[in-house]
């Protein structure tokens, strides 16, 4: 995932201050992304999971859109010593993939461990079988 330095810094800053399992959109140009929206839904901690405000959300996507951004993915944060997705979140990601128009074949679910203020970023793509998930380096530019 290539992103601006300001915006990776604003992500750490901006997740790493919210509860664990807090979160929000990604959004760019160019395959590069250069926005980002913290999510204001609740937190829904007590089944520690990042529950989006899919409502606040998609208004923020169109408004995005209007702009010439395109959506690239969902970033939310995580326990430090749960550096995976978990299968909640490849459950989600599906989810999202069967919402989308089939032009849309690559999202980025980058992780963010608050104590440590780091990311650690999956790629998830179409394929033929389904949707497929993999690890990601994050570069910034």
């Amino acid at each position: 995932m290539m992103i601006h330095s300001r915006v990776y810094h604003q992500i750490l800053e901006e997740c790493a201050t919210g509860s664990v399992e807090s979160g929000g959109i990604l959004g760019g140009v160019d395959n590069v992304v250069t926005i980002f929206q913290l999510d204001i839904a609740p937190n829904d901690t007590d089944q520690g999971m990042y529950s989006p405000n899919v409502e606040y959300l998609n208004i923020c996507l169109a408004r995005w859109a209007e702009q010439g951004n395109e959506f690239y993915g969902i970033v939310h944060s995580h326990y430090q010593d749960d550096r995976r997705l978990s299968s909640g979140d490849l459950k989600y990601i599906t989810r999202i993939f069967d919402a989308l128009p089939m032009c849309i074949d690559k999202l980025y679910f980058p992780l963010i461990f608050p104590s440590t203020k780091q990311m650690v970023s999956f790629l998830a793509s179409r394929t033929e079988n389904g949707i497929r998930v993999v690890d990601d380096e994050v570069s910034t530019r």
